[in-house]
């Protein structure tokens, strides 16, 4: 085989394994269509119970001025609140009912930030109703609950 028929059937190899591995990565979801990255199904917990995002805006933001214990209070919490959600998350991969997903979501979320508030001061707590408003309007935008700026 001449060097150019090697070349030739390397790069044809090459095409039907990347053909393959593509196909293998875009599998149907169960309405048979094809999912739409992380915001879909799952991943939408994420964005509905921001557990990273509040650690983080709690530990970071400095009109909130966490003290140390509260900082490792308030890990703990939401340690034991993100372990809940991926149970949440791997029963809606398992295709369990949408309606109690939300119903058991909704009371998560209450109890994450009941949790979190036992750990502020009036202060504190007065910052994060803030920025959780926030977050509520910016993900209301986000669904087309709004929009920005004028326009037709």
């Amino acid at each position: 085989m001449t060097r150019g028929g090697r070349i030739t059937g390397l790069a044809l190899i090459a095409i039907v394994v990347l053909a393959f591995a593509v196909d293998a990565a875009a599998q149907p979801d169960r309405r048979g269509g094809r999912e739409r990255g992380r915001r879909g199904g799952a991943g939408r917990l994420r964005m509905m119970l921001p557990v990273e995002q509040t650690l983080s805006f709690l530990a970071f933001d400095a009109k909130i001025a966490l003290k140390d214990d509260q900082l490792i209070k308030v890990r703990n919490a939401l340690m034991e609140i993100h372990g809940q959600r991926a149970e949440l998350q791997k029963e809606m991969r398992n295709g369990a009912d949408r309606q109690q997903i939300m119903e058991k979501l909704g009371r998560l979320r209450g109890s994450m930030f009941e949790k979190v508030k036992t750990v502020l001061n009036d202060k504190q707590d007065k910052i994060l109703d803030d920025y959780l408003e926030r977050m509520r309007r910016g993900f209301q935008r986000g669904r087309g609950g709004g929009r920005r700026g004028g326009g037709v």
